[in-house]
């Protein structure tokens, strides 16, 4: 699993990296790190995020010069987010 496929499995399943990072046990902080691409992440940390993304449904394709992220049916995902619009009027 590459950076793009973690933030587009943790996107499509509509989690924040905190609640990424509860699941698999690594910290939001190296979460958003590893998205962004910046550095290195252990071997360890990765398969940790894969598997919790995974477990809730998402399988990675990794070809010579393709990567994907493929969402089953059955893929669990966190319902939709809502938003105050207190301070948003009609």
């Amino acid at each position: 699993m590459n950076a793009i496929q973690a933030r587009a499995a943790r996107y499509a399943l509509r989690l924040t990296a905190k609640e990424a990072a509860e699941g698999s046990g690594v910290s939001d902080f190296t979460i958003k790190h590893f998205e962004k691409g910046e550095g290195m992440s252990f071997p360890e940390t990765v398969e940790a995020l894969k598997g919790y993304y995974c477990s809730l449904g998402v399988r990675f394709t990794e070809g010579e010069n393709e990567h994907g992220v493929i969402f089953g049916p059955d893929t669990q995902s966190m319902p939709p987010r809502t938003y105050s619009t207190r301070n948003n009027p009609k």
